[in-house]
């Protein structure tokens, strides 16, 4: 159904315009520009043309406690649902749900938006985040990072490593007036050369013109479970949990 109301509207701008595939999502800039849309999922179904679904054990170094499980992974009435939930799988105490686009469509400059709802509860992280094609560790592009003990607040973080080797960051944190888990918000990035750009519902959060990363990059969207970060989830919190994604649509830049 999103595919065809989507493809109708724009065929309306088109003809209005004299555009093939106006952009009617461009609120992210102060000056709307169209841009052509080069590829997007509106999860009519979880197409595995597109996705890669994970099927490991947390990564320890991070110690965090989910085992990412295809199961975990639903479509229904065009929504891409992520479920968390306590069981024991393995050695794991909690099961969770992860995907990403690797050898299946690849980012690189461009604006990339995602709208989704984020999971709720402490020691939940849920996480839209680019990675190199080339299967370096840096550099690191998280559009969207949330805690669930803080809903009110958004980080967006880039890593990279410099001339010596060692790590570094650019980071900031948006809080916001309602908490992000009470509704769906659209995540996304402006990626130039010289210029990443964050953005929240459209509206600017942070922006890098330093160490902007050059790789092509594919795109990964997960829940986590505990970690160093996000710390164990409370003993009589209530599960299962989830992620919602909505739709994710890249356009050129």
């Amino acid at each position: 159904m999103k595919k065809v109301l989507l493809g109708i509207i724009t065929a309306l701008l088109t003809i209005g315009c004299g555009h093939q595939e106006t952009d009617i999502y461009s609120v992210t800039a102060k000056k709307k520009t169209a841009s052509k849309l080069l590829w997007s999922d509106e999860f009519d179904t979880l197409d595995k043309t597109k996705w890669n679904l994970i099927n490991e054990p947390s990564w320890k170094p991070a110690k965090r406690k989910q085992y990412y499980l295809p199961r975990n992974l639903t479509v229904k009435n065009g929504i891409l649902t992520i479920h968390v939930k306590k069981e024991n799988y393995e050695k794991d105490p909690y099961t969770s749900g992860a995907l990403y686009t690797e050898n299946k469509q690849t980012f690189h400059y461009g604006r990339l938006e995602i709208r989704a709802k984020i999971a709720d509860g402490k020691g939940l992280l849920s996480a839209l985040w680019l990675q190199p094609l080339d299967r370096t560790e840096f550099p690191e592009i998280d559009i969207m990072e949330v805690l669930g003990q803080e809903p009110n607040r958004l980080w967006n973080v880039v890593h990279w490593e410099d001339k010596k080797k060692k790590r570094q960051r650019d980071f900031t944190h948006t809080d916001t007036k309602k908490p992000l888990n009470d509704a769906f918000h659209v995540y996304g990035i402006i990626w130039t050369k010289e210029k990443l750009t964050f953005t929240l519902d459209g509206k600017v959060t942070h922006t890098m013109t330093k160490n902007v990363p050059q790789k092509p990059m594919y795109l990964t969207m997960n829940v986590s479970v505990g970690g160093q970060w996000a710390t164990d989830p409370s003993p009589k919190q209530k599960f299962p949990k989830k992620m919602q994604i909505d739709y994710v649509r890249y356009y050129s830049k």
